[in-house]
């Protein structure tokens, strides 16, 4: 067989075997690059969720509102690279991880947009601010959980890519090896016509293929010219250079998170040490009242004695002047007598077991205007009692709050030409809310929350007696059976006060 024929035979045999690699090499680059960029997505999606909780942060700890507008912006990217991700990684394993990653990226943004909402709350103080606090602390757990799902995901995800890479890697190994076994046998035949040039480069790509699905990253194929094999070893060295950025970035990642993980556990251990603090501190001054409170009461009682003495025993050798110290003193024991046991009651609400039962608030309500009509036979009030409102809570602690919001009305509808005191439920969506309005005084809307404080009070006493401790016995009394309460006024145009029982 002549030369010629041989030399055209082994181009063919040559060119079939180069074509056969080349659609090899090319499958296997096409699942290389799907799977670097598969990676790439999943790197932007994990490094988006990391980004997220530090702009929660920032918005949480100092009421950044740019924090929240780019929380936003980066929520919405991570969805649509979720959105790429569910078209490219079509297989069924993929899909069921890349679906409960986009449930809990919703469920993110759902908790998001309800500490935001939680926060607005806070700022028009509708809801009271521990209450604000828990809720937002929750909101924050629940949000934290659903980012390290997403990250929890991403990077199984991101180690199904990386396997899926390296059986593309060595997919291109063993056919490039395979091909390059049937192509040495043809060389071998012509080695004297094609030279040891195109050998050489050959072993230098097998080399490179076999050393780069090992997993050496740093290794690269230098093979120089402008030839298919120097293209083909720019592809590789290209390929391993952005394999080995990508794996760089995503360890850099990982180190951020596990920061970012060992911060926010000493910040909830910080937490939990001050509640403790604080626990600790409400139960020292909660019994450094009642010690104080009850201690108060002897002195007292002897000031009112003594008073009582004088009044009686000496009054004909008093001028009127003394007889009116005397009455001030005897008004002032007996108001301070009254504040001692308003405080004492709201000592003993903290320590007291809460024990619930079913309880008839419209009975209990009737009978306590039917004891203010009896104190004040002069006024004419007109009472309305919701039927059939009930409540399961402690029947004496429940008593008080009703007794407390029933006498305010009461007190505060004096100098209205016709009074009126409402006592009902709204029993719609959610909770059970309880309220008492009327139609007496009123008070600025400005100082709603500050109407729970203990000692804080609306209205002179002159205008109005009181100890200021009712609505804080109160508020107490409904923090401890899990509601809140909060109040709506105007100046001169009423009040009402709302309640729930959890």
């Amino acid at each position: 067989m002549q030369v010629k024929t041989r030399l055209r035979i082994s181009t063919v045999i040559t060119a079939m075997t180069v074509f056969v690699i080349v659609g090899m090499l090319s499958l296997a680059l096409y699942r290389i690059i799907d799977a670097v960029e598969g990676s790439a997505i999943t790197d932007d999606i994990i490094a988006g969720a990391l980004e997220r909780l530090a702009l929660r942060n920032d918005y949480v700890h100092n009421e950044n509102e740019r924090a929240r507008v780019q929380w936003d912006a980066k929520h919405e990217r991570i969805g649509g690279l979720l959105h790429a991700a569910s078209k490219r990684f079509r297989e069924p394993r993929y899909k069921k991880t890349i679906d409960e990653m986009i449930r809990n990226h919703e469920s993110i943004g759902k908790l998001f947009a309800g500490i935001v909402e939680n926060r607005e709350k806070m700022r028009r103080r509708a809801i009271p601010t521990g209450l604000a606090r828990e809720t937002e602390d929750r909101l924050i757990s629940q949000l934290n959980m659903r980012v390290y799902a997403v990250i929890v995901l991403g990077n199984r995800l991101l180690e199904s890519s990386r396997e899926s890479l390296f059986a593309a890697l060595r997919l291109a190994g063993w056919g490039i090896f395979l091909a390059l076994v049937v192509l040495l046998a043809v060389s071998i035949t012509n080695l004297r016509i094609m030279g040891r040039a195109i050998t050489d480069r050959v072993r230098r790509l097998h080399d490179g293929a076999l050393e780069i699905g090992r997993g050496n990253l740093d290794h690269r194929i230098d093979v120089r010219g402008d030839d298919e094999f120097a293209g083909l070893s720019d592809a590789f060295n290209s390929m391993t250079a952005k394999l080995k950025t990508s794996y760089r970035n995503l360890e850099t990642e990982v180190e951020e998170r596990k920061r970012a993980e060992a911060d926010i556990l000493k910040l909830s251990e910080d937490m939990a040490a001050r509640n403790v603090e604080l626990e600790y501190a409400n139960r020292e001054l909660e019994s450094f009242v009642y010690s104080v409170s009850h201690d108060l009461r002897a002195p007292l009682r002897s000031i009112m004695g003594f008073t009582k003495i004088v009044m009686e025993d000496y009054a004909g050798t008093l001028d009127a002047q003394g007889r009116d110290y005397l009455d001030r003193i005897a008004r002032g024991s007996a108001r301070m007598s009254h504040l001692i046991d308003a405080l004492l009651d709201l000592s003993r609400i903290s320590r007291q077991e809460v024990q619930r039962t079913d309880v008839d608030l419209s009975a209990m309500a009737g009978s306590i205007i039917s004891e203010l009509r009896e104190a004040h036979p002069d006024r004419q009030v007109d009472v309305r009692i919701g039927e059939g409102v009930s409540a399961f809570a402690d029947r004496r602690l429940i008593e008080l709050v009703l007794s407390n919001l029933l006498d305010n009305a009461w007190k505060f509808t004096a100098r209205s030409g016709s009074a009126r005191i409402e006592f009902g439920a709204d029993e719609k969506d959610g909770p059970t809310v309880y309220y008492v309005r009327d139609n007496g005084v009123g008070f600025d809307q400005e100082y709603a929350e500050k109407m729970f404080l203990p000692f804080h009070r609306l209205h002179s006493d002159s205008e109005y007696e009181g100890t200021g401790i009712g609505l804080s016995i109160v508020e107490r009394i409904v923090r401890r059976h899990g509601g809140r309460i909060w109040a709506e006024g105007a100046a001169g145009g009423g009040a009402v006060v709302y309640f729930t029982v959890s």
